[in-house]
């Protein structure tokens, strides 16, 4: 073999084409060899390099390996596994971590589980059901121990007579003779009695026995009872007709009386009377089966109308809002509270004043009072009137008052119908007020 030798990466790359081709015995079978890849290759130019351990070329753009002792893993992608198992991760350039996780299964010379009563169920290994639990005995006769003729009778024997003999156990049709019966101890509360037993004889058992070992622990059925706990009258109720009798009664939410010796009869409800649930109702009261008292009721508390209820005291107590009856013969409302009237003069105004009243209603009648007092009348004249406290009904009403602080002079107090005001004049009809005056009114009208 000729070879021409070259100066590695510092001779042109045409000089090294040339020379190639200029020598025919370096053309097809010798590669050029360098220790690191050329700074100018051609597009197809190979080489073998000698760094590296592998051949190489160039495809225009950037150097590929080829076979050698040496190389790069250009792509690793992980799929499939042995069954049971599989293979996890992203395909691998450079370098990278693939994972193989699963159960390998029993076809796969796996187990097929993660637990160990698992694997050995999988692998027909129960113990007690596929294999036997370990024996020491079992152990020792399958080393070589020799059995006892005991254990050989039980385990070889092939039949019951066969066994009976093994053990030295005979069989008997009839009735063996006792040859002596000695007589000791007993039940506590009880004892043995009488000689020894050969042939025949007689064993007496005499004593109370005690409740520990089952018995009353007395002699007399009274003492018995008390023993156990079950004194008649104490502990027990003594048997009675009556009682046995009301026992027997089935029903609910029903009343019973005692109606004859040893006889239960339920009660009869009237109409205005309900039970339920242990609570007795009184109904309205209305039409002719209604409770009639004789004397007069007495309440300590509240008498409620309709479903009105005091907040306080004893009384009658009616709605909040009236309930108006049209029965001439009915009182459907009672109130009594205080209010604050407004004051006003029929001409001018009055600067400055104090105002307070005070009602009773009763039904559709309202009695009311006010005190005025006038500490500036301003320019105030006319009359006087303050606010009611309800709008009066159809009709005209009069009252009387007085001027109780400058002049003395009795008042007329006036409601007209439909009003929600009572004018104030004085007896002649003059302005009755002024500075410093004081205003007592009475009305009584109808709403």
């Amino acid at each position: 073999m000729v070879s021409i030798p070259f100066a590695s990466a510092s001779v042109p790359e045409w000089q090294r084409t040339v020379a190639y081709k200029v020598n025919p015995v370096l053309a097809g079978y010798v590669c050029p060899q360098y220790d690191a890849a050329p700074s100018d290759p051609s597009p197809g130019f190979f080489y073998y390099d000698t760094t590296l351990n592998l051949f190489r070329y160039w495809n225009d753009s950037a150097w590929v390996d080829g076979t050698g002792t040496a190389g790069t893993v250009v792509s690793v992608a992980a799929s499939g596994g042995t069954t049971g198992l599989s293979f996890s991760g992203s395909p691998i350039t450079s370098s990278g971590t693939l994972t193989l996780g699963g159960m390998l299964a029993v076809a796969n010379g796996g187990t097929g589980s993660g637990t160990v009563g698992g694997a050995r169920s999988n692998l027909g290994l129960v113990i007690g059901t596929d294999v036997q639990a370990y024996s020491a005995k079992l152990a020792a006769y399958a080393s070589g121990d020799t059995p006892s003729a005991f254990t050989l009778g039980i385990v070889d024997s092939a039949d019951a007579a066969a066994w009976r003999t093994a053990i030295g156990a005979g069989t008997s049709s009839t009735t063996g003779t006792v040859t002596s019966i000695d007589l000791s101890g007993g039940a506590t509360g009880l004892t043995f009695s009488g000689g020894p037993v050969t042939t025949s004889g007689t064993i007496t058992v005499a004593g109370t026995l005690a409740i520990a070992n089952g018995g009353t622990g007395a002699t007399t059925a009274t003492n018995a009872r008390s023993n156990l706990g079950v004194a008649i009258g104490s502990q027990v109720q003594a048997w009675d007709a009556d009682l046995d009798a009301l026992a027997a009664l089935s029903g609910t939410n029903t009343i019973y009386y005692r109606s004859t010796a040893n006889t239960w009869s339920a009660v009869t409800i009237g109409s205005d009377l309900s039970f339920s649930a242990g609570t007795l109702n009184v109904g309205a009261g209305t039409g002719s089966g209604s409770v009639v008292r004789a004397t007069q009721p007495q309440f300590t508390s509240t008498i409620g109308v309709g479903t009105a209820a005091s907040v306080s005291g004893s009384g009658v107590s009616f709605p909040a809002t009236q309930s108006a009856s049209t029965d001439k013969n009915t009182l459907d409302d009672y109130e009594e509270d205080v209010w604050t009237p407004t004051v006003a003069a029929s001409s001018g105004t009055i600067t400055t004043y104090t105002a307070s009243g005070a009602y009773t209603k009763i039904g559709r009648k309202v009695s009311a009072s006010v005190l005025i007092n006038i500490s500036n009348n301003g320019t105030g004249a006319g009359s006087i009137s303050f606010t009611l406290p309800f709008t009066a009904g159809s009709g005209q009403w009069v009252g009387a008052g007085r001027e109780n602080a400058l002049t003395g002079n009795m008042l007329q107090n006036i409601v007209f119908s439909g009003g929600t005001t009572c004018v104030v004049l004085t007896y002649n009809g003059a302005y009755p007020g002024g500075t410093g005056s004081q205003i007592i009114a009475s009305i009584d009208y109808f709403v």
